[in-house]
């Protein structure tokens, strides 16, 4: 949507839980109590128990997109290798 007039952009990543081998782990419940505490309600649970996602608040352009999205980035890599798992990602674009 739209503040003021102007337009807003957000992104949410989804993150593949896989581990050493590269296969995709169950692991969302560990993963999410590591993470909520950094990320709080801007990490949430897929349908898929692999699956992660975070996402950023409506920002107001894309350089505090982009800013959330590294933060974002080191503080699930963070929370996963705490968890000894990996993880990879595909992204969307919200409006």
């Amino acid at each position: 949507m739209s503040r003021e007039g102007l337009l807003t952009i957000g992104v949410e990543e989804e993150y593949q839980i896989i581990d050493a081998t590269g296969q995709l782990h169950a692991h969302i419940d560990t993963l999410l109590a590591k993470a909520a505490p950094r990320l709080g309600d801007k990490v949430k649970r897929e349908m898929m128990q692999s699956v992660v996602e975070v996402g950023t608040t409506i920002c107001e352009n894309v350089d505090e997109a982009r800013d959330q999205l590294g933060e974002n980035s080191r503080s699930q890599t963070t929370s996963v290798t705490r968890c000894s798992r990996r993880s990879c990602r595909t992204s969307s674009a919200r409006s």
